[in-house]
């Protein structure tokens, strides 16, 4: 007998199986890629954004800048830092604070000129005029508000916390006046609101007082910051240069240092006390209002 031996066809399912799961897994791997490369792309940008939103002075130059500023003292919440002028005796003074005060509160309370002498140190009296609309306009970047004023300030000279002598009657009734242009840029996008000095001469308009020395004011900058914590950042940078006929060089450095940090705290202070008396005129008109309700 002779064997026949059968041979079975091979089947040509199975390559096709593996081939279509092979498809599959490739398909899902690049469905994948492209969808953690979109929220890659997404993280980063939002990122980008945030850093360019708070951090929007982070550059070389700036860098720079704050190589030449040297540390000075802390007093409490507040960091001084100063920098020498070249060729002047003069040095630049930096305040650095932070406090949980509201953020619009603050500007507030700094930008009214009125009640200024509230908490500005040594400020006898302060006056504020609209500036004269010239046809030269600086530009600035779109989502920037610009407002200008004239602000007259009159301060106590010599300055409280000098100790100069001898001083003649005279000299003791003088006060010291400045005629400062005031360019205040607020930033809604980084919530930053940029407050500028400068001095402006304008004697036909703005006569000197009679019982008054004209001051420079050599440029002055006030920044409020609205931080995510719910802070305010605050950062004054002050240069003065008063008449020195009084005063020596050494003295008119550690005047100007602690100028810059008592009006700083002056300024929180008079929010706090503004922010407690708001509080105890509503109360009563809460409980007045709970009462005719019952």
């Amino acid at each position: 007998q002779t064997m026949i031996k059968y041979k079975q066809p091979k089947s040509k399912q199975a390559p096709i199986l593996l081939q279509t799961s092979v498809f599959h897994t490739l398909t899902i791997l690049l469905v994948l890629t492209i969808l953690a490369g979109r929220a890659f792309i997404s993280i980063a940008s939002i990122c980008i954004r945030t850093y360019h939103n708070y951090v929007p002075n982070i550059s070389e130059r700036y860098l720079e800048e704050m190589k030449e500023w040297k540390h000075l003292e802390n007093h409490g919440d507040i960091e001084l830092l100063y920098k020498p002028v070249e060729g002047t005796h003069l040095y630049v003074h930096r305040a650095v604070g932070r406090s949980y005060l509201p953020f619009h509160d603050l500007v507030d309370v700094f930008l009214d000129t009125s009640n200024s002498t509230h908490w500005t140190k040594d400020l006898i009296h302060a006056e504020e005029y609209p500036y004269p609309k010239t046809t030269v306009r600086r530009r600035y970047k779109e989502g920037v508000k610009v407002e200008k004023a004239i602000v007259k300030q009159q301060f106590m000279y010599p300055p409280s916390s000098s100790l100069v002598f001898p001083l003649s009657r005279q000299q003791v009734n003088e006060s010291l006046e400045y005629l400062l242009k005031r360019i205040t840029l607020s930033d809604h996008v980084k919530k930053m609101v940029v407050v500028k000095f400068a001095s402006k001469r304008d004697e036909t308009n703005f006569p000197v007082c009679s019982e008054c020395k004209r001051g420079i004011h050599m440029g002055s900058e006030w920044m409020f910051q609205e931080l995510d914590n719910g802070a305010t950042r605050v950062q004054a940078d002050i240069l003065l240069d008063p008449p020195i006929d009084l005063i020596s060089p050494f003295l008119l450095k550690n005047t100007q240092k602690m100028w810059i940090v008592d009006t700083m705290h002056g300024l929180f202070k008079e929010l706090r006390h503004k922010l407690d008396r708001d509080s105890e005129i509503q109360v009563p008109i809460i409980m007045h209002t709970i009462q005719l309700w019952r």
